[in-house]
């Protein structure tokens, strides 16, 4: 047993040293991971109208600014009695909190609007970064 996996593994390990290559022979370049994770939006909604607002919200997202580096985490705390709250977070900030009821769910414009006015928010935020001096403090220190 011991001997047929040793076998197994000896033939195993050169399948995966070997770099991926094309049909052609040509390698595949290996992008990092931080080139293919350049933006990110987080699903933490619970209710359909909170995925509503969620999938309409990212469709907007992804069309308008696609090169976004923003990582922006969407959540939902559901009530009976007034639909669901959902807001957006960004770098540990709260942004956009709203009410968004059983009407509102299949509407585009509410997450329309609120996916321009973060984009504005985070545009400022970045300005705001550049042009803080941070020479005697650390950022976590402001």
């Amino acid at each position: 047993m011991k001997l047929s996996l040793a076998l197994l593994l000896a033939l195993a390990l050169p399948a995966f040293a070997q770099d991926e290559v094309l049909e052609d022979n040509t390698p595949i370049e290996q992008e990092s991971l931080s080139d293919e994770l350049s933006g990110i939006l987080v699903d933490r909604t619970m209710t359909l109208a909170g995925k509503n607002f969620f999938q309409f919200f990212s469709n907007f997202w992804n069309a308008n600014y696609p090169g976004s580096d923003a990582i922006i985490s969407i959540h939902e705390r559901p009530s009976a009695r007034f639909g669901s709250q959902i807001w957006l977070e960004y770098n540990g900030t709260q942004y956009a909190k709203q009410f968004v009821g059983p009407r509102q769910a299949n509407r585009t414009e509410l997450p329309e609007a609120i996916a321009q006015y973060m984009y504005q928010e985070i545009q400022k935020q970045k300005l705001v970064e550049r042009m803080l001096d941070t020479f005697d403090l650390e950022r976590s220190e402001l």
